[in-house]
C-alpha cells in the first residue's frame, strides 16, 4: 500500500511539473497608447501638424497639443445647422463649410488657431461674378477631403456645383494675416477657375483634392485635373483616381483597378505603370506610404516596390473599421506617430505591420 501511495504521488509530481511547461500565449500588443486624457464629443475629423503644435479638429471642438504633449488650448466650436465637405487646417488658420440656419445658405468659415475669437464667415453669395448664379457646396460624403490649402497655408482652393452651367467651379481664396497671426488682414478672391469637363449633375462627382508640390489636384468622376495657384489648370490622367501623393521626387497617382501612375515632371505629364498596385488612398508618412481603403479605414503598409500594402497591427480593442469615419487621420509629430481612433487620439512610438502568412 506505501509503494502504490509512493507510485502515485511520484505520478502527480510529473503531471503537476508536465503542466507547468505550457507557456501561456503572450497577450496582444498594446502598441498604442492615449495621446490624450479626455474623448471628443463627436468623431474627430482630421488632424495636422505643423513644426510647433498638433491640430485636432471634430464637429464640434477644436484642439491644439505642444510638442511635450500638453493641450494648450481646447475650444468649443458651434455646431451648425449643416456641414458641407470635412474641414482642412493649416498651420496658422482652418477652414470649414457649413450652413448654419434652415433659412441660411453656405458660407465659408475661417478661424485662427491662436485666437478663437477671430473667425469670418462668407457667404458663398460673395462668391458670385453675376447675382443669378447658382454654387452648391461639395457634399460631405463625396470625397475625404474637397477643400484645400497651399504648403505656406496662405491660399485656399474651394470647389463648388455651378448649378446654372451644370458644372463645377474653383475659387482660389488669399488669406493674410498680421505679424503675430492673431487677426486676418485680407481675405481675397483672386482666381475663378471654370472647369466645364466636370459635369455638374450632382454634388458627389468631385472625389478627392489635394495640394502636392505647388499644384492642386481635383480629381473627380470626369478625371484628375491640376490647377496652378495662378489660376491656370490642365486636365492631366483622364481615368477616376483614389489619390494623387508624392514620394521623394515622384509623384504617383492611384487608380481604380489597381493602376498606378507615376509623373518625374511635378504632374505636367503622367505614365502608366506596368505592375498593379494595392494602394489607394494615402498618407506619406516619413517615406512610408500608408494607404487606406476608404476613409475611416484601417491603416496598411505598402512594400518598398508600391505593389501590395501590409495592416498594420492595431490595438485588440479598436473599433472596426466601418464605424463612422473611425481612423480619420494617421501622422507623424515629434517623436511619435499620433492615429485618430473615432473621438480619441492614441500615439505609438513606432509603425508595425502584420506579417504576410
Amino acid at each position: 500500500m506505501t509503494r502504490l501511495l509512493s507510485i502515485l504521488f511520484l505520478f502527480g509530481v510529473v503531471l503537476s511539473s508536465t503542466s507547468c511547461l505550457i507557456t501561456p500565449p503572450d497577450p496582444p500588443p498594446v502598441l498604442w497608447m492615449k495621446a490624450l486624457d479626455f474623448s471628443t464629443n463627436t468623431p474627430i475629423r482630421t488632424m495636422y501638424a505643423s513644426d510647433s503644435e498638433l491640430q485636432i479638429i471634430a464637429d464640434d471642438e477644436y484642439v491644439r497639443m505642444a510638442p511635450d504633449k500638453s493641450v494648450r488650448e481646447r475650444r468649443k466650436m458651434p455646431v451648425p445647422f449643416e456641414f458641407y465637405s470635412w474641414p482642412v487646417l493649416a498651420e496658422h488658420s482652418f477652414c470649414r463649410i457649413t450652413r448654419t440656419t434652415v433659412q441660411g445658405g453656405p458660407m465659408i468659415e475661417l478661424h485662427l488657431a491662436a485666437n478663437p475669437s477671430e473667425v469670418l464667415r462668407v457667404p458663398f453669395e460673395n462668391l458670385k461674378t453675376d447675382s443669378s448664379e447658382i454654387f452648391i457646396p461639395i457634399s460631405r460624403q463625396a470625397a475625404p477631403q474637397s477643400l484645400a490649402y497651399n504648403d505656406l497655408g496662405n491660399q485656399l482652393l474651394i470647389p463648388v456645383v455651378n448649378f446654372n452651367e451644370n458644372s463645377h467651379t474653383f475659387f482660389l481664396i488669399d488669406i493674410q494675416l498680421d505679424f503675430s497671426k492673431t487677426l486676418f488682414t485680407k481675405i481675397e478672391k483672386t482666381h475663378r477657375i471654370d472647369i466645364l469637363e466636370i459635369s455638374g449633375s450632382t454634388t458627389d462627382r468631385i472625389t478627392n483634392v489635394v495640394f502636392e508640390n505647388g499644384f492642386y489636384y481635383v480629381i473627380s468622376l470626369d478625371g484628375t485635373f491640376r490647377i496652378s495657384p495662378d489660376g491656370s489648370y490642365q486636365k492631366v490622367i483622364s481615368d477616376w483616381l483614389y489619390d494623387v501623393f508624392q514620394r521623394n521626387d515622384t509623384l504617383f497617382a492611384s487608380g481604380r483597378g489597381g493602376i498606378l501612375y507615376t509623373s518625374t515632371t511635378n504632374g505636367e505629364s503622367w505614365v502608366e505603370r506596368n505592375e498593379l498596385t494595392d494602394i489607394q488612398y494615402v498618407d506619406v508618412i516619413k517615406d512610408k506610404i500608408l494607404s487606406q481603403r476608404f476613409t475611416g479605414a484601417l491603416y496598411a503598409e505598402a512594400d518598398a516596390d508600391q505593389k501590395k500594402v501590409f495592416p498594420l497591427i492595431f490595438n485588440v480593442e479598436f473599433p472596426e473599421e466601418d464605424t463612422d469615419n473611425a481612423y480619420a487621420k494617421l501622422l507623424y509629430f515629434y517623436d511619435a506617430h499620433y492615429l485618430v481612433v473615432q473621438k480619441e487620439v492614441y500615439l505609438s512610438c513606432g509603425l508595425r505591420v502584420q506579417e504576410e502568412e
